[in-house]
């Protein structure tokens, strides 16, 4: 990919991004409308590199990874609203899920990564998750938590094990670790206390995240031989 064209995509990103996030804080009533863009920008962006390809293949792991992408802004939406949260609850754990299934077939199915190096990763994702339930201020916090953490610390575990194979696969492992801290921050917004500007750290490490496996999923269109998908 031409590097024009990498920084012309990362600063789009991250104007819109700055927009959304501004609209929160000082325009509430507008935020559904802003609240998307990035992610609507990154998904045309991936379509217009996919519709540019010459043989429009579409492996396994990139449709997976596109589905993720796309299930992730419903539930971006989604939770906006008290009424549509648990929709959109369940529009991220099946983006997770999705995330999974792509490095998964990245991965040729295999798993390579050490065990103390699974098993620690674990142990950071449980602590934490026991942490937040263990201060939250509602019981409904427990199973919510915990079926999250349980998702989207395989997700993580299965990006791990992708870039341990697949060493150019490290802007990829760089989106999936943003985005634990994304819905780290979140959750501990949510059911712990609020944390001060939760519109920047929140927003800015999940725009971030989508926007660096969005970056990889191109990589496949542009580049397949040298993508690990």
């Amino acid at each position: 990919m031409p590097l024009a064209s990498l920084i012309y995509y990362c600063l789009a990103t991250g104007l819109l991004g700055a927009i959304a996030i501004w609209v929160r804080s000082k325009h509430p009533p507008l935020y559904f409308w802003a609240k998307g863009l990035p992610m609507f920008w990154i998904l045309f962006w991936l379509g217009w590199h996919y519709t540019a390809s010459p043989t429009h293949a579409l492996p396994a792991a990139l449709g997976w990874l596109c589905l993720g992408l796309i299930l992730g802004t419903l539930g971006d939406l989604l939770l906006l609203w008290p009424r549509t949260f648990l929709p959109g609850y369940a529009a991220f754990l099946g983006g997770h899920l999705a995330y999974i299934i792509a490095f998964g077939y990245a991965s040729s199915g295999q798993w390579k990564l050490p065990l103390a190096v699974t098993m620690l990763l674990i142990l950071i994702a449980a602590t934490y998750a026991g942490l937040v339930i263990f201060l939250s201020s509602t019981r409904k916090a427990a199973p919510l938590v915990g079926a999250y953490a349980t998702i989207i610390a395989s997700m993580l575990l299965a990006a791990v094990n992708l870039a341990w194979q697949h060493p150019q696969s490290m802007v990829l492992l760089t989106g999936a670790i943003l985005f634990c801290v994304s819905d780290g921050l979140w959750s501990w917004n949510r059911f712990v206390r609020p944390i001060p500007q939760p519109g920047l750290w929140i927003l800015g490490t999940y725009y971030s995240a989508q926007a660096l496996i969005a970056w990889e999923a191109v990589q496949l269109i542009v580049r397949p031989v040298l993508s690990p998908f």
